[in-house]
């Protein structure tokens, strides 16, 4: 899988999320959240436990009533259902590396 393959996997998955598809504000919030914040958590894990961990996080970040700052709520099921696929992004794009 390329790097222009994954990009437009990952838009795919985030902008078909039905939370956040038309709001290209809260599209860019996530993702960026995600980027920098649980992605790098994630991959600099040294374990089984840090790599759960860094995708709880994110999970609750996302199912987090919306605040002034946050102005988005996921339902539990629509975030793990992003979480998952997410994951299986990942590994299939670790794979093909």
């Amino acid at each position: 899988m390329t790097k222009e393959e994954f990009e437009a996997a990952f838009r795919g998955l985030i902008e078909s999320t039905p939370t956040l598809v038309g709001n290209s504000r809260t599209i860019r919030q996530v993702t960026y959240h995600f980027e920098h914040k649980y992605l790098v958590a994630a991959l600099r894990a040294k374990d089984e436990q840090g790599w759960s961990r860094a995708w709880y996080s994110f999970r609750q970040y996302l199912i987090t009533p919306m605040t002034l700052r946050k102005p988005f709520a996921f339902g539990e099921q629509e975030a793990d259902v992003l979480v998952t696929d997410l994951q299986k992004l990942l590994f299939e794009a670790a794979k093909s590396a």
